[in-house]
């Protein structure tokens, strides 16, 4: 009875590792699979960070040369009133 009841606890242990081997190696998998996914997210906020920074640049230069544009422009009113 003592070595049928420690066949039994061996085969519970052993199942047990296997279980835990198995959930791990899932865990893993998916670990590296949503560390892909966050890597490839994260690049393409950079690149869309450097884009709407390059287009603001664009957008401020654009502003200033309208200011200077008006700004010439009222000037050339109030001499001809």
């Amino acid at each position: 009875m003592v070595v049928f009841r420690r066949r039994n606890s061996q085969r519970t242990v052993e199942e047990m590792q296997r279980n835990i081997l198995e959930i791990e190696n899932k865990y893993k998998s998916e670990n590296s699979r949503l560390k892909k996914k966050y890597e490839s997210e994260h690049r393409e906020f950079e690149i869309q960070i450097d884009n709407l920074n390059r287009t603001n640049a664009e957008l401020g230069k654009a502003n200033k040369s309208l200011a200077t544009k008006l700004r010439v422009g009222y000037s050339i009113v109030f001499i001809h009133l």
